[in-house]
């Protein structure tokens, strides 16, 4: 046995390629071997192939496990089939869903996600290293019993026990087969006469050392490499942090095996074969840094630190630019490493392309997203979840099931507007919302859909099993599924899709997902078919096995950059290697505790077994010492994959601005190497980034903001150019955009409004607040979705639905407001609850969550009930009306749901304006003095909702001036009392340490105070409340007429507000009219229409953008307020 020792790029395999070489020119047709990782066999055949070529057919490239099969496909190795990590993960998840109730530690967390596989993990790590299951157990007894540590080692030593029944005298794990590969070569030798060659490891598994003890007694020669320093001695004392830890043990447990006879060990001492000076520095004093050395300048090894990943990503981009087309390099000379994959790979597409950078991504592509998957998951979560919807609509939205876009889209709609969550609401045919819907159209999806489901269940029921069914069982009905549903058809079409759009990967995924994931569906049925399960369990199985899918997506392009992570992407040598985002944390990574184990639990562990080396010496070396520095050994791997430069860079910020600090590795570097000067600002590279980086200046120019000269070059280059005129026209008009438009072509606005425009007051108020919003929802019939759930403003809506029935029901047995005694209160206000509900709760949602609104909203509606009474009885205003309506129809004077002419107003000669709306309760008040009738107006709102005298004087708020003015112009022997709105409270006043219930009752009722304006009539105010405290209306009376903060006007103010307000309806209509449809928001102090806008989207209303200015509506005090109405009123009675 010849061991070659060297460190990583000192020649090793090269070695190893020349001993091939000659031993092809003595003898070509001897038997050569070599082994190498499976990930490497490839690669290994290709430099073979440029050295060797022609003999290459003479070399055998081959894997330990590619050596299993070959074997046991000559010589019925074992007549167990071998199961691989897949069908490990199938068993291991099986055998946690049925034992986990005997889990003490793990068997909450078992499901969670990374679980299954730690657990194979442990019990790989123990099987590759000769832990069996019995250490496991001497561990637990070692540790305290009541630990928690004791408890998982327990759990741990359950599930170990639970895998080697299942797989005895069922299945070979690898490592099982690898051993019984050395049995069978010690009975039958099969490698006399060949020279092998281990090339590419740096430790082996129990396993594999009793195939290399083989090898050796057999083989005429057998050549293994180690990546190590120098040669160290079995008595030298090898520290843990030493980054060829591993290659040592190994080195030694090599010559144990050989008792040092036939033993050579030949050290590679080239140090700097074909790498840099700088770069060999860089390898060489890894972690050995002296800091007392000045740091020097290098072209060869550059150290960068940029703002943020995307700027390091453009950066890279831009060197690469200048390595290609100014110093010649190949794209296949170079590769990007990363500590995260995920972090970067946002980023690297859209840049890689702007700069046409050709690149292959390697990283673990997620299937779980593939339509084909997903359609699997989706179906049994349907079947598991009693249809539910997010189930339902994500089986749908495969896309796979014969449905069309345009139903799952209606069927989606309607779902959520009547709240169809599960199974029992498909069984019968839907009614709901006839006038609203196409419900035959919905019928017949509902009805494909049932029967395409009830199939499936049916199959499962077939079993014969209420909770469990076989593996077999339920994967045949699945397969069974993908054949009814055309499955196959379906992906190939997807194939030819991403086939047109030119993206690669996803046609090379979607060619090969079909065959895969039958493959996982038939090896789950070789592995557990006959295992009966549950539904959930089965499930959880097939989810765990499609992580397993592996997509051999080759490179498309052989001369392409390759990026990919610095622990799993394996490179030969490169000319130029990047080592991006070397930050704290990140690059090396910090120790992460797994699931499995905390990091006290390892310093228990470490000490358990350290106090019992003999016993303990494997687990440890395997399952803690290793774990220790294999991220600075990962790094060092990557750092001698460079011959000629490598550029490391961090960053100093995420995209949230959370600052990062460079890793200490950074700062070892950077006691070598200075850092570069702050990187380039140079902005020409290919005209894509170009045009891309030049939108700011080019807009300052176009702007006149800017001299500049060079910036019209530029643009003169690209309008003249034929491949590029059209992009940078475009770029010019989209820096040049504005979204303010200001008014509608007459042609368009004279289609959308007719001469006779019927609306109501909430939609001028909108328009008024900002006529782009009033388009959008009014014109354009923007809406959110219908969601059937209850939310606040639901609990508003029966709020105020109970309390227009509530007087009904008073009616009905002949009381009044004042005159119910409690227990008929009572009554009449739960038959008004149930009417409310029932009317709103169209389909029945039942149980606790109905009972706990239906007593929430009792609650409310007892306590606004309570205040609206006492405002009664306190006063002298009996209700008059309810529901009072101004509409076109056939007029009525009854009590309830009275019709009243609509307000009309003339605009021009052509237009005129019908406004509509419905007063909630009128109140009349007979005065004792004159016989006058005085009436209030008051309307029902939730929320804060109050009376805002400068709201109404902009525009913001007509609602109750315009209804009292309504109802005023129809009954001309009535006059204005007041105007109110009546607040729904959901709270109580909370109680504080000295109040006694009389205050708490006051503070209850205060709440409800009324929020309006009140006439200047001391009779009118008593006849409000008699005490005139303030408690019912905001007007509080002093020696010489009111308080300064009563809400109060005389008639003449009254009037005059009639009049000001009626013509400003008439300039809001015919700004309507006119097409006005401007993003002009009014902004009334903090209030503006922005906050809860629905479409800011549309609109683009940017505050940072001088074209978008809201109006700021200036604050006035009441006094001013008055004055600029009667100002305005006098002006016009002087031009009448």
């Amino acid at each position: 046995m010849e061991i070659i020792i060297g460190e990583l790029g000192s020649g090793k395999t090269h070695h190893c390629y020349e001993m091939i070489k000659d031993c092809l020119k003595i003898n070509p047709f001897q038997r050569l071997i070599v082994i190498v990782p499976e990930q490497f066999n490839l690669q290994t055949q290709r430099e073979l192939a440029n050295k060797l070529y022609p003999g290459l057919f003479s070399v055998e490239v081959i894997s330990f496990k590619n050596l299993v099969q070959h074997i046991s496909i000559n010589n019925n190795l074992s007549k167990f089939p071998i199961i691989d990590d897949l069908e490990r993960m199938m068993i291991i998840k099986k055998l946690l869903e049925q034992h986990k109730k005997k889990l003490d530690f793990y068997g909450k967390s078992y499901n969670q996600e990374g679980f299954v596989e730690h657990i194979n993990r442990l019990i790989t790590i123990c099987e590759q290293n000769g832990v069996g299951q019995e250490l496991l157990t001497f561990l637990k007894k070692e540790e305290n019993d009541s630990s928690i540590l004791n408890i998982k080692l327990q759990d741990l030593d359950k599930i170990y026990g639970w895998f080697n029944d299942y797989v005895e005298n069922k299945f070979l794990t690898l490592e099982g087969s690898v051993i019984l590969l050395a049995k069978q070569l010690a009975q039958d030798p099969q490698f006399k006469n060949t020279k092998i060659w281990i090339d590419g490891f740096f430790g082996f598994t129990e396993g594999q050392f009793q195939v290399i003890n083989q090898l050796n007694l057999q083989a005429e020669m057998l050549t293994i490499t180690l990546p190590m320093d120098k040669i160290y001695t079995q008595d030298e004392e090898i520290k843990q942090n030493n980054l060829f830890y591993s290659s040592i043990k190994t080195l030694h447990k090599l010559q144990n095996i050989n008792n040092q006879s036939n033993f050579n060990i030949h050290l590679c001492e080239n140090e700097q074969r074909n790498v840099n000076p700088d770069v060999w520095k860089l390898h060489k004093y890894y972690l050995t840094i002296n800091k007392e050395e000045t740091p020097t300048k290098s072209d060869n090894v550059k150290l960068n630190i940029y703002p943020t990943i995307a700027i390091e990503i453009e950066k890279v981009a831009q060197q690469i630019h200048h390595y290609i087309f100014e110093q010649n390099y190949r794209y296949n000379e170079i590769a990007i490493l990363v500590g995260d994959i995920n972090r970067y790979q946002p980023y690297i597409g859209s840049v890689f392309e702007e700069y046409n950078i050709p690149y292959f991504l390697d990283m673990k592509r997620d299937v779980q997203t593939n339509n084909l998957v997903s359609v699997i998951i989706s179906l049994l979560d349907v079947v598991t979840t009693g249809w539910s919807y997010p189930s339902v609509m994500a089986l749908l939205k495969t896309q796979m099931l014969p449905f069309t876009q345009d139903e799952i889209d209606y069927l989606d709609n309607y779902l959520l507007a009547y709240g169809i969550r599960f199974r029992n609401r498909w069984e019968n045919e839907w009614t709901y919302g006839e006038k609203d819907w196409d419900l035959d159209l919905l019928n017949d999806t509902r009805v494909r859909f049932w029967n395409l489901i009830k199939l499936v269940e049916n199959a499962i029921k077939s079993d014969g099993s209420t909770s469990k069914i076989s593996v077999f069982h339920m994967t045949r009905i699945v397969y069974a599924f993908l054949k009814k549903i055309d499955a196959y058809t379906s992906v190939q079409k997807t194939v030819e899709y991403y086939k047109e759009q030119n993206n690669l990967s996803l046609q090379i995924e979607n060619e090969q997902i079909y065959s895969q994931v039958i493959e996982v569906i038939d090896r789950l049925v070789e592995t557990l078919g006959d295992e009966q399960v549950t539904l959930t369990a089965y499930k959880q199985i097939l989810k765990i096995s499609f992580t397993y899918i592996k997509m051999g997506i080759i490179p498309p392009s052989y001369d392409q950059i390759i990026i990919g992570e610095v622990e799993r992407t394996k490179l030969p040598q490169l000319k130029i290697i990047f080592i991006l985002g070397m930050n704290d944390g990140i690059l090396p990574k910090h120790s992460q505790s797994p699931t499995l184990f905390s990091e006290m639990d390892y310093v228990s562990l470490r000490e358990i077994c350290q106090n019992n080396e003999a016993k303990t010496t494997n687990f440890y070396e395997a399952f803690i010492g290793n774990q220790l520095f294999s991220n600075e050994f990962l790094i060092y791997t990557a750092l001698t994959r460079a011959k000629n430069k490598i550029i490391i860079s961090a960053i100093s910020m995420e995209e949230d601005g959370k600052p990062l600090k460079p890793s200490p590795l950074f700062i070892n570097f950077n006691q070598m190497f200075e850092l570069e000067d702050k990187y380039s600002e140079e902005l020409l590279f290919t005209p894509q980034s170009t045009l891309n980086k030049l939108s700011l200046p080019i807009k300052h120019f176009l702007e006149n903001q800017s001299q500049d000269t060079q910036w019209r070059d530029i643009l003169s280059w690209y309008l003249t150019n034929e491949n590029w005129k059209n992009k940078a026209t475009l770029l010019i008009q989209n820096l040049l955009y504005s979204n303010k438009q200001n008014k509608l072509l007459p042609a368009t606005s004279k289609t959308l409004h007719s001469k006779e425009i019927v609306t109501n007051v909430s939609k001028l108020e909108k328009f008024r607040k900002c006529a782009c919003n009033y388009f959008i929802e009014y014109n354009l019939k923007a809406k959110d979705r219908e969601i059937f759930e209850w939310s606040t403003s639901d609990v508003g809506t029966i709020f105020h639905n109970v309390l227009e029935e509530y007087p009904k029901e008073l009616d009905k047995i002949h009381k009044e407001w004042t005159t119910v005694n409690k227990t008929e209160q009572e009554q009449c206000l739960l038959n008004a609850i149930d009417k409310s509900i029932a009317k709103y709760n169209s389909q029945h949602i039942e149980g606790g969550r109905l009972k706990h609104m239906t007593n929430q909203i009792q609650n409310m509606c007892k306590r606004a009930i309570n205040a609206l009474t006492y405002h009664l009885e306190e006063g002298k205003f009996q209700p008059q009306n309810y529901e009072l309506s101004f509409k076109e129809g056939i007029e009525n004077t009854g009590k309830f749901g009275s019709v009243m002419p609509p307000i009309i107003i003339q605009l021009d000669n052509e237009h005129t304006i019908k406004l509509e709306g419905k007063i909630d309760r009128i109140d009349i008040y007979i005065s004792e003095d004159d016989n006058k009738n005085y009436i209030k107006i008051i309307d029902y709102k939730s929320g804060k909702t109050s009376f805002e005298l400068l709201e109404l004087f902009y525009g913001l708020q007509f609602q109750l001036l315009l209804y009292l003015d309504a109802y005023l112009k129809n009954t001309p022997d009535t006059n204005p009392a007041g105007m109110f709105y009546f607040r729904l409270k959901t709270n109580y006043a909370s109680y504080e340490q000295g109040k006694t219930s009389q205050t708490l009752q006051k503070a209850n009722l205060d709440a409800y105070k009324l929020s309006g304006l009140t006439v200047d009539n001391q009779e009118v105010v008593k006849a409000f409340d008699e005490e005139i405290t303030g408690t019912i209306i905001p007007v509080k009376a002093k020696k010489d007429g009111w308080t300064a903060f009563s809400k109060i006007a005389t008639e003449e103010q009254f009037d005059n507000l009639r009049t000001y307000v009626t013509d400003k309806i008439k300039e809001l209509s015919q700004s309507i009219l006119d097409g006005e449809i401007s993003a002009n928001p009014c902004q009334l102090g903090d209030k503006s229409p922005c906050t809860y806008c629905k479409y800011p989207t549309i609109c683009q209303f940017d505050v940072n953008d001088k074209n978008n200015k809201a109006q700021i509506l200036p604050k006035l005090s009441e006094h001013e307020i008055w004055e600029e109405i009667e100002s305005y009123t006098k002006g016009e009675n002087d031009e009448q």
